[in-house]
């Protein structure tokens, strides 16, 4: 007898498995992984898999916007921008389902900060458009941005936040409020939320461990560290608790909770470092359309807790943020409250994002800016030679630009100017700047026929088609307007020469301060160059006409520098130089000398640039004063010092020339890293 059918169990066909929001979500973590780590296409590929999952689109957002953005193409930017609308309207629709899951934070929350990711690329890409138009619609789109994130923030954390606050604090609050929302869970309480998608913020994964966060080629990358980061000295010299690894069974454990807490750190701790650092003009702008000054301890603190402690992209971000910003202070204030301890900040950071993305680009170019703060400028070129055969080709462009500076800081002048040379390749940002640089570097190349001509098409050909179009906000870029002064001053020059009856000199011959080293002051890229190249450069300055010690009131009319302006440039470079050796009286000697020339040169940088660098001078003269003193020994040294330091910042400030917000944006640093020092010695 044959056995009967089960008709109703063959009838039923086998459901396509579905997903959970646990899988999408780690899904799309391998994705972002793959950007983070160079396999940009991999990253795409993952990433457009799930077109209507909010966790891919937004990840593909940033990714096509990171691509985009580090090239520069109108094109790729479009692309971008239609992926960051849709990944944004995709986070609004997931915020309609309803669910009844047990969390402190109203359940929208993961949504907004999606949201506001995609809105945040959406800002920047307008920012790089460059039109008049478009800066009002990024003023729109942050100050939205930036509600997003600051409500999100109170929701996971609403206790007040100062900035005495150490990382640590604000970690044990996190798993305080994680321990007791999961016992709440477990004990059957009721939702605090109205709204939100099915997702579980607080459903733990299967086993301890999460899924990896970089993915390579098919293999699984090094674990995150383990060891501790005692050592890690956070947020401010307020800061006096040490954050763990995580462990698991903490909130960071938990992918879903994790993404909620980095992200609202994440981006409220950006706006706040963004608000601090504005210049004082620009504060007044961003307050009158609704932006609050910003709290730069209280900032870098946030920021600290997620590029500790989380897993997810914005925990990388806050890893870049504060890589990026600690670069920027050692790089352009000229001098920190406390620099070896900042480099060895940077230095475990970056250690713990480089565990994970072995491959990443932004994560060698920062291991080169550290090593070029240390003074390590071989070892540095090393590395960028190195990522310069990253498969991400859109990151080529700043590996190839920090190379510029290496190569410039070591005098080696041909591979600098190869190096602009394929700037001007590989980014649209400023062709004539890369331009004029390189004219400085064929400058110092012997002056053959093949360089000779080099130079002549820079001057003749190349900056007459590139200068002027480079736009913010519809006007010329700073940098550009101050090459245009530059060539207009040169001209002068010529035109003096040839009424002199000179005239068979041309253009190029007139030129005796290099270009790139002028372009260096705007970027503070004098003081990190090995001694040896300090002394070329000051050797070389010297053996300019007329003699250092001649009347600058008397028209030298045959020496190479024939105006008061070009004699306060090269008494600012000398200073520079001779400050940077230790030399401090010999580079206040020269820094005095070109300070004295505002009343007769109103709109040259000589006079104010060389006020910020006497500032400098002053506290880089106060450590060395203060050495070996106690603190109470100390408190008078750097409370005179600062305090002139400020009346020359004050000066500077009021001075108005083509890059007068450069030099604003450097005091703004500076004045940060001299409070600091007052917090530590309670002045």
């Amino acid at each position: 007898m044959a056995t009967p059918i089960d008709r109703s169990r063959a009838a039923t066909p086998s459901l396509p498995h579905q997903p959970t929001q646990l899988e999408l979500l780690r899904e799309a973590s391998v994705g972002v992984a793959h950007l983070l780590n160079d396999d940009i296409e991999a990253a795409k590929t993952t990433l457009a898999a799930q077109p209507e999952c909010p966790y891919h689109l937004t990840g593909l957002g940033i990714t096509r916007f990171m691509e985009a953005s580090l090239g520069m193409e109108t094109q790729e930017l479009a692309v971008a921008m239609t992926t960051l609308f849709k990944a944004e309207s995709v986070s609004k629709a997931a915020k309609t389902v309803k669910t009844d899951q047990v969390r402190w934070w109203h359940a929208d929350v993961e949504h907004d900060i999606l949201i506001a990711d995609a809105v945040i690329g959406q800002a920047i890409i307008h920012i790089l458009s460059g039109s008049y138009l478009d800066f009002v619609k990024a003023a729109y789109k942050l100050q939205r941005c930036h509600s997003l994130f600051e409500k999100s923030f109170k929701q996971i954390y609403p206790d007040t936040v100062t900035d005495k606050d150490s990382a640590a604090t604000i970690n044990r609050v996190l798993e305080d409020k994680y321990a007791t929302a999961a016992d709440a869970r477990a004990k059957g309480a009721p939702t605090m939320s109205r709204q939100s998608s099915s997702w579980s913020l607080f459903k733990r994964s299967e086993s301890a461990a999460s899924t990896p966060n970089s993915v390579k080629n098919g293999k699984v990358p090094a674990k995150d560290l383990q060891k501790s980061l005692a050592q890690l000295k956070l947020g401010s010299s307020a800061s006096v608790d040490k954050i763990q690894t995580p462990t698991a069974g903490t909130i960071w454990q938990d992918e879903m909770a994790s993404l909620v807490i980095s992200g609202a750190l994440f981006g409220h701790g950006l706006f706040e470092l963004v608000f601090a650092l504005l210049p004082p003009k620009v504060r007044k702008v961003t307050s009158f359309v609704g932006f609050s000054n910003g709290n730069r301890r209280k900032a870098l603190t946030l920021l600290e807790v997620p590029a500790i402690q989380g897993s997810d992209i914005h925990a990388s971000f806050a890893s870049l943020a504060l890589l990026t910003y600690h670069g920027l202070v050692l790089l352009m204030s000229g001098w920190q409250a406390q620099e070896a301890e900042l480099i060895d900040q940077c230095s475990t950071i970056l250690s713990r994002v480089e565990q994970r993305f072995p491959e990443g680009t932004l994560w060698l170019l920062n291991r080169a800016k550290i090593l070029r703060m240390k003074g390590q400028v071989e070892e540095a070129i090393k590395v960028l030679q190195d990522a310069r055969n990253s498969s991400f080709k859109q990151a080529e462009s700043i590996v190839w630009f920090e190379l510029c500076w290496c190569w410039l800081s070591m005098n080696r002048w041909e591979e600098a100017a190869h190096a602009f040379s394929e700037m001007t390749r590989l980014s649209a940002w400023s062709h004539g700047t890369y331009t004029f640089t390189r004219l400085g570097c064929y400058l110092q190349l012997e002056h053959t026929p093949e360089n000779i001509a080099r130079v002549k098409k820079c001057i003749e050909e190349e900056l007459p088609q590139q200068i002027g179009k480079k736009k913010i906000m519809g006007s010329t870029a700073p940098i550009e307007q101050f090459i245009l002064s530059r060539l207009g001053f040169w001209q002068r020059k010529l035109d003096r020469a040839h009424a002199r009856g000179r005239k068979d000199v041309e253009l190029w011959q007139i030129i005796k301060i290099n270009p790139a080293l002028e372009i260096a002051i705007q970027w503070n890229g004098i003081p990190r160059a090995p001694a040896k190249q300090q002394q070329e450069t000051i050797d070389s300055l010297l053996a300019l006409s007329p003699p250092i010690d001649a009347d600058w009131k008397t028209v030298h009319a045959d020496a190479d520098l024939d105006t008061i302006e070009e004699l306060a440039i090269r008494a600012l470079l000398l200073g520079i130089s001779y400050r940077s050796l230790g030399k401090l009286e010999e580079g206040r000697k020269h820094l005095h000398a070109a300070s004295q020339v505002a009343v007769e040169l109103p709109t040259c940088y000589a006079a104010p640039a060389a006020k910020l660098e006497l500032g400098i001078l002053l506290c880089v003269e106060a450590d060395r004063n203060a050495k070996g003193k106690s603190k109470e020994e100390a408190r008078p040294i750097y409370k005179a010092a600062f305090a002139d330091a400020n009346r020359l910042f004050e000066s500077a400030l009021a001075a108005s020339f083509d890059m007068d917000s450069r030099l604003a944006s450097r005091i703004t640093m500076l004045r940060v890293e001299m409070d600091d020092k007052k917090a530590q010695l309670a002045i």
